[in-house]
């Protein structure tokens, strides 16, 4: 067995302490050990790579328009109730796709890192 050099130092909660000594007494080991078995178990998983930018580039665009329509309404008290629909349509339609590929691309490196075919 290789002999252990570094030291690893970090903070818990007196409730998180608790539950890490709990788990690892009915594991059978020290909090080392747990820890070390924990980190050797683990799978890191890669965050999806999406173009974040654009799609609040898209939203803040989509935003400005409502916000031009409640200005009006504030100012005139008339809203352009079909226009406001579509713009909010259009922002349910821009977040349910930023949804999916969040989603796609999750479980794509989820695959992944388990060594699944993709």
């Amino acid at each position: 067995m290789e002999k252990k050099t570094e030291r690893i130092k970090f903070w818990l909660t007196d409730k998180e302490l608790k539950e890490l000594d709990r788990k690892a007494k009915k594991a059978g080991m020290n909090r080392s050990e747990y820890i070390r078995k924990k980190i050797d178990e683990s799978v890191v998983i890669e965050s999806p790579k999406i173009d974040y930018k654009s799609y609040s580039e898209e939203i803040h665009k989509l935003g400005d328009e409502l916000n031009r329509h409640v200005i009006a309404l504030n100012t005139t008290g008339v809203l352009d109730e079909k226009e406001v629909d579509r713009i909010i349509a259009e922002l349910n339609t821009v977040v349910k796709k930023l949804n999916a590929e969040i989603t796609e691309k999750l479980e794509e490196n989820i695959r992944k890192a388990k060594d699944e075919p993709v």
